[in-house]
This record gives structure tokens, sequence and C-alpha cells, in this order.
């Protein structure tokens, strides 16, 4: 009877967040529309809305039509990716506990009340979204992956099925990192109250979909530049994110963060984007004129070729 009732929790949770991720899609369209109409140079009929939600100069493209493979690609994957991040969580956090245990030689110290249930579930969002971050700098720094995200920023417009645009060997390495890092305060509150890992990853996953919602995730991949203000010290706006998938230099390996900036503001990779400044999405112009990456195939098995050629180049220069 658990598992039929998490499942069915797990269903309703996701009409849940596909009915609110549209609902927050459409009311940002509307309301960034009705600015755009404010200002002089967008005199647009009511009857260019559609265009506003949908411009399909874009939506038709090749780069459109990858993201669309790569969503469809994911209700495949998506489960196993989960799998090894809930895989990687439980181990870590029971080696810990484990080793608390052993080292203290103690029970449980703290009573197990709902109080702090709540702070282990948003100590391990914090630590897991600090997780992501990590995976996502050392993905920007190191070559090899590098050629894996590269996926990921070669599309040249951003809709919200851009999201599931990853490659399967990013996706693991995303989930292998939140998964360690949300295991240190799994480990410590289930050594501290006493708590199961099932409890503590039901309610994770639960403030983490609630943040995602809250946040307006589904929009960091689209063309909407909705901004937090003051609040991007702390989290990540849609504006933010799209800033990082912009083509100009001085906008590479900024803004890494998925829902918390601090990490950003700590290491001095946050910027915020002028008002009014305009962004093009995409590679540098080199890579996106090849359009190598609007090709699927490539886009799955060309980070391997690339990896392939490093390993030979860097063959090559130390044999020299």
């Amino acid at each position: 009877m658990p598992a039929l009732f998490r499942h069915l929790a797990h269903i309703a949770a996701t009409h849940v967040f596909l009915s609110t991720s549209l609902a927050f899609f459409c009311a940002a369209g509307l309301f960034t529309y009705l600015i755009d109409r404010t200002t002089p140079r967008s005199d647009r009929p009511l009857a260019d809305l559609a265009g506003h939600f949908f411009p399909w100069a874009h939506w038709r493209t090749p780069t459109v039509r990858v993201d669309v493979v790569f969503y469809l690609a994911t209700k495949f994957t998506q489960g196993y990716i989960a799998l090894v991040s809930t895989f990687v969580t439980v181990s870590a956090a029971t080696w810990i506990q484990h080793g608390l245990s052993v080292w203290l030689h103690a029970p449980a110290p703290f009573p197990a009340g709902p109080l702090a249930l709540i702070a282990a579930a948003a100590a391990m969002y914090v630590f897991g979204d600090l997780g992501e971050f990590v995976s996502h700098l050392m993905q920007h720094t190191i070559k090899p992956l590098w050629e894996f995200h590269k996926v990921h920023h070669s599309s040249t417009f951003l809709t919200p099925l851009t999201t599931y645009r990853s490659h399967p060997v990013s996706n693991i390495l995303d989930g292998v990192l939140m998964g360690l890092f949300a295991a240190l305060p799994a480990g410590i509150a289930a050594f501290a109250c006493g708590f199961k890992f099932d409890d503590l990853l039901l309610l994770s996953g639960t403030v983490n979909l609630a943040f995602t919602v809250g946040l307006l995730g589904v929009l960091q991949h689209s063309h909407f530049p909705i901004s937090f203000g003051p609040l991007e010290r702390v989290l990540v706006s849609p504006l933010m994110h799209q800033v990082h998938h912009s083509t100009k230099p001085e906008h590479w390996n900024k803004n890494y963060g998925s829902r918390l900036s601090v990490w950003d503001w700590c290491l001095g990779t946050a910027v915020i984007l002028p008002k009014g400044e305009k962004i093009r999405f995409g590679l540098n112009p080199v890579e996106d004129q090849r359009g190598a990456y609007s090709n699927i195939l490539w886009c799955y098995a060309g980070p391997f070729i690339q990896c392939v050629k490093l390993l030979r180049a860097k063959r090559a220069v130390t044999q020299r």
C-alpha cells in the first residue's frame, strides 16, 4: 500500500508541476507582452500576442526540433538518472550515519519531530543545489566534460524544452554530485534524529519541486526576460540563467547557479544584465554557424568523438 500511495503521489505531483509550469509560462508571456507594448518601438496589435509567446521564426528551426527529441528521450532516461542520484545519496548517507554512530557510540540524541525533518530536508536542498553548482562549474572548466555540456548550450533559441537538452553523461554527473552533497545533511539527520532515508528523500524532493515551481524554473529556458531585482543576490532569476546561455564572451562561464545565486556571488561569477540589453543564445559564433548541434545524432555521439580527438591531441603533445 505505501508503494502504491507514493506512486500515485508521484503522478499527482507531476500533473501539478506541469499545470503550474504552464500557468507560469502563460502569465509570464502575458506580463512581458503588456510591458513590451508600453514601449514606443512595440506598437503591435493584440492579435500578435501568439507571436510573442511562440515566435514561429525560431520555433520552427532545427534547434527546437532537437529540444523536442531530447524531451521525448528523457521520458525513458530520466527515471534511471534519478535512481542513480538516489542510490548515491542513500549509500553515502548510510556510510556517514554508520561512521557517526561508531565514532560517537551514542543513539539518536535529538527528537525526530516535524521541525527537525523540515530542517533536514531544507539542508538537503541547499547542499544538493551546491552539488549541482559544482557539477556545472566542472562541466565548464574541464574540457572533456565541456564537450558533453556543450550540447545544452548549443541551442540558439531557448524554450522550456531546452531544460531537457542535456547529454546523459552531463545528467549522470549532476545526479552523482547532487546526491553526494545532499548525503551529508541526510546522514547527519539520520544519525541525530533517527530519520529514515525514504522520508528524507520524499520530503527533500517535495521541497525541490516547490522551489523549482516558485522560482519560475520553467522560465529559465525561455525568451521571457524575467528579473527578480534585489532578490537576485540570493535566488537565480530566469534572466540570470538566460545570461548564462549568452554568446557574448563577457557572459561565458557566468551565473552557474540553478536555484540559489549565492554560490556565484561568493565565487565572483555572478553577472546582472544591464537593463535593455538583448541576449543572443548559443555557443560562440563559429560553432553556431557549423550547425553540427542541429543534428540529433551528433548531439549524442559528437561529444565522445571530440573527447577522442582531445585525447589524441594530448598524446601527440606528450610524445614530442
